[in-house]
């Protein structure tokens, strides 16, 4: 299954469930459904978006997500480091151990 397929549903076709895994186009068009007051729809053409619409926005998920590799590798790093005792250290001894740890982080993981 994508790995963004729920989310992309989510904000294109609200209300829309499935009854398993959703790889394909046939299985959006098959194990997807709406329920309204008529009753549950398989009929796809009710969801509000096509698979391609879903697939579009699935691969824009997915385009963000990437983009911030950076940051989450950064947090990592930042959660780490005991940072209030480095700057108490580094006010106290006139040293610069924290800003010197931080930048090292982000040239270890800069911005793209």
């Amino acid at each position: 299954m994508k790995q963004f397929f729920y989310e992309a549903l989510e904000e294109l076709c609200p209300g829309v469930g499935s009854t398993g895994n959703i790889d394909t186009k046939q299985d959006f068009e098959t194990k997807c459904y709406i329920v309204s007051n008529s009753g549950t729809s398989y009929d796809f053409t009710k969801f509000g978006s096509t698979w391609e619409e879903l697939e579009t926005k699935m691969d824009s998920l997915q385009a963000e997500w990437d983009a911030q590799e950076y940051a989450r590798n950064r947090k990592v790093e930042y959660d780490v480091l005991n940072q209030l005792e480095l700057q108490f250290d580094d006010q106290a001894n006139d040293t610069t151990t924290w800003v010197d740890a931080i930048e090292a982080i982000k040239a270890k993981y800069p911005k793209p």
